[in-house]
């Protein structure tokens, strides 16, 4: 019997400290707004626009993590350290037989005019917004990719810890105005587009972020096409793969638990 639930708690602590192996729907999950679902991309407007909408993935079909803003697409969460997972509408459709609205347009996060700096922006209603969570502290891959062949392969995303509250995201509003390759930019700002409760942690203008995600904390994330004509179209489906590093102290932890667990174990054999 000893030996049983020292064999349990082993592999408990494999799979919930090291998070080896593959992911699994127990080790990350993904969560969508069902607003314009089935849409052509770029069809029906902005998604998640007026209200938080109607999602699946959660347990009673409304926003997670406690979300009162007025715009979110999709929402991740990792269970387990070292899970990865896949956010697009290909996704949606084979989790929840939804087909999720996932898409941005070329310029929403930038349209790149560094030629003519002053002048360049982004534009809210067409940059998505996503919320993220991992339940450890660990490393996290942030890397967006066109599903859509036409051509454009470049994203911006920027990464805040905390959300929003109802009634702040400016979705008409420009952001990232102004927005040059030095150190001095919009995107590093706190609270893009009036909303309230947003600190910067991260960006990149080449499709891939990496950040360090607090056990248990929300982070906003602002995804949009880089370097377009414009910041309207054209739209495309992207898909987001997230992927995660347990942090070296989540593994001397583990070697701790493991010290601890076999110890327990030899002082009841000895007893015995």
């Amino acid at each position: 019997m000893e030996k049983n639930k020292l064999s349990l708690a082993l592999g408990l602590a494999l799979t919930g400290v090291l998070g080896l192996g593959a992911s699994s729907a127990a080790s990350a999950h993904v969560m969508y707004n069902t607003d314009n679902a089935g849409s052509a991309y770029g069809a029906g407007g902005t998604d998640g626009w007026s209200t938080p909408g109607s999602w699946v993935g959660t347990a009673d079909g409304n926003a997670p993590f406690g979300y009162a803003g007025p715009v979110a697409n999709w929402a991740a969460q990792l269970h387990s350290a070292g899970a990865s997972l896949i956010v697009s509408s290909a996704d949606a459709l084979d989790d929840y037989d939804v087909a999720a609205d996932i898409d941005t347009a070329k310029g929403a996060w930038n349209d790149g005019k560094f030629t003519q700096a002053a002048d360049s922006q982004g534009w809210g209603h067409n940059t998505d917004v996503g919320l993220f969570k991992s339940n450890v502290t660990q490393t996290v891959t942030l890397t967006a990719s066109n599903v859509d062949p036409n051509g454009w392969q470049i994203f911006g995303i920027s990464v805040f810890s905390g959300m929003t509250t109802a009634g702040n995201y400016e979705h008409h509003g420009g952001w990232n105005i102004g927005y040059t390759e030095d150190d001095t930019t919009p995107a590093t700002l706190d609270n893009p587009l009036g909303t309230v409760g947003l600190t910067f942690v991260g960006y990149t203008d080449n499709s891939t972020v990496t950040f360090t995600a607090q056990a248990g904390q929300v982070y906003s994330i602002l995804l949009g096409g880089y370097s377009g004509s414009g910041n309207f179209g054209p739209h495309a489906g992207y898909q987001l793969a997230i992927s995660s590093v347990p942090v070296p102290g989540a593994v001397w932890l583990f070697g701790t638990a493991m010290a601890g667990l076999i110890g327990i174990g030899g002082r009841r054999k000895i007893s015995a």
